[in-house]
């Protein structure tokens, strides 16, 4: 059971592992190089959203879904 408030004495952890405070910037870097990612962090998209949208749904969410104009 989980209590909303902790008895005296007690606190509450609210990140532990590679997210704790005292080591996160480094553990993230380090996350981000063994999964192959940007050091800083930013995502580079080579497609827009509505093209991913389109490719993985069928579904083109740059036109109306009753008139099916292009907004």
């Amino acid at each position: 059971m989980e209590r909303h408030v902790l008895p005296k004495g007690f606190m509450r952890i609210r990140h532990y592992g590679f997210l704790a405070n005292r080591c996160k910037n480094d553990n993230l870097k380090k996350c981000r190089k063994l999964l192959g990612l940007e050091p800083s962090g930013k995502i580079v998209l080579t497609k827009t959203v509505g093209e991913i949208m389109l490719e993985i749904t069928g579904t083109d969410i740059t036109k109306c879904p009753f008139c099916k104009q292009t907004k």
